[in-house]
């Protein structure tokens, strides 16, 4: 059994049975045009191999690059696509509204290789990840995507197990936590921000330490969440609280970090050909942060056709759909302001939406999102999506207190 690590969360999996790319993300410029791949090899990217299938452990756009799939399919049209089966799967209704065809699934063998795909659940009906475990002989390979690896996840893998083998396992699993906070959050600026961030590797590097322990698998993989912002986002690179994963190392030996597009482990042959044992070079990473400053935004292009009372009943709609929402007192207030762009010398126009409630203790909750209306118009018309926007970065949230009440964004899942 081979692994071969690409980009992010994009690994292949290799058997003398069956061959998978999982979660492929190779376009440049995901989430409406603010993440992109560093390093970047495009010559490398234009040469994927063929592969039996293709794995996609959720929706997520990291996870689920529907450009390369088009593309790739069209290339290799044997290739089939394999998820978890599950129920409110949000992630076939993407792949139908793009007619790509799938196959849900939980467990299946082909030859001696066995594959089990189990559904991450641990937030209920919003939940939308999955592990991949590929079992032959004595190796196994786990996938742990961007699901936060439980003791009930790991009781679930060890049930594979057969008690009589001695297995050599492999586990690829987040360290990362790519989302918008800190660096998108008004709560925090100058020194607190930096403590925010500090917090955030924190909490993300003990999450992976658990998850580590709960599987002690013979190798450990750090993958996913791993990008870099474009257009005029470059400049919070350096404050989203991401890891260079080399840092792990010093926690784990057993740790390996490959080269992207390159790095291999073979478990059969106990190999492992270029793995990287450096950090990234900053002055490089710097440079080509700002090499993407000019990157334009899906949405810059479009027109806003919406006014404030058709958003108060977007919104308002939205929030019906929450189970627990008659925990919440609940307003809204919606209005036009403008920020200024130093980098680009000019002003532009955002909307604030401010939500205001309590809770069922009375406390007084307060969550303020500062959008581009442009963007808000596409979300509206179902051209893009809340959960997208956020983790592309393209939204400002400011919480008080700062607590993260999810219903107070969930809902906007629903507009």
């Amino acid at each position: 059994m081979k692994i071969k690590y690409y980009y992010s969360a994009t690994v292949g999996i290799i058997t003398d049975d069956v061959s998978i790319l999982c979660d492929p993300w190779f376009t440049q410029g995901i989430y409406y045009g603010s993440w992109f791949h560093y390093p970047y090899e495009p010559s490398k990217i234009d040469n994927i191999e063929k592969y039996d299938y293709i794995f996609i452990s959720h929706l997520h756009e990291d996870h689920c690059d529907i450009r390369f799939l088009k593309k790739y399919l069209k290339d290799n049209s044997e290739t089939k696509i394999i998820i978890a089966e599950r129920p409110n799967n949000y992630l076939s209704k993407i792949l139908d509204r793009n007619k790509i065809e799938y196959l849900a699934i939980k467990s299946t063998n082909i030859g001696e290789s066995f594959i089990d795909i189990i559904v991450d659940d641990s937030r209920g009906n919003s939940s939308i990840d999955s592990i991949l475990v590929l079992r032959k002989k004595s190796n196994i390979y786990i996938n742990a995507n961007d699901c936060i690896v439980s003791e009930d996840i790991a009781n679930k893998i060890n049930k594979l197990k057969e008690n009589n083998i001695d297995y050599k396992v492999l586990l690829s699993i987040g360290y990362a936590g790519a989302n918008d906070w800190p660096h998108m959050y008004l709560n925090y600026y100058g020194n607190d921000l930096l403590i925010a961030a500090s917090k955030k590797r924190k909490l993300n590097i003990n999450k992976f330490i658990k998850g580590v322990n709960y599987i002690n698998p013979s190798i450990v993989h750090p993958f996913a969440g791993q990008y870099i912002l474009g257009g005029h986002l470059y400049k919070y690179n350096s404050q989203r609280g991401i890891p260079d994963p080399i840092v792990l190392k010093d926690i784990f030996k057993k740790v390996v970090i490959l080269k992207e597009y390159k790095g291999e482990i073979d478990l059969e042959k106990n190999f492992i050909s270029n793995e990287r044992l450096e950090p990234y070079n900053e002055d490089e990473l710097n440079k080509y942060s700002e090499s993407l400053r000019y990157e334009k935004f899906d949405y810059e292009s479009d027109e806003v056709f919406i006014d404030n009372e058709t958003i108060k009943n977007k919104l308002n709609f939205a929030y019906s759909k929450i189970v627990d929402s008659e925990k919440y007192d609940f307003n809204i207030d919606i209005y036009t302001k403008y920020i200024y762009e130093n980098d680009f010398k000019k002003s532009r126009e955002v909307l604030s939406m401010h939500f205001k409630g309590s809770n069922i203790d009375k406390e007084k909750i307060s969550y303020k999102y500062i959008i581009d209306p442009r963007l808000l118009s596409g979300i509206i018309k179902k051209k893009y999506h809340w959960d997208n926007c956020i983790i592309g970065s393209h939204i400002f949230t400011e919480r008080i207190p700062d607590i993260d009440y999810r219903v107070f964004r969930d809902f906007l899942n629903f507009i």
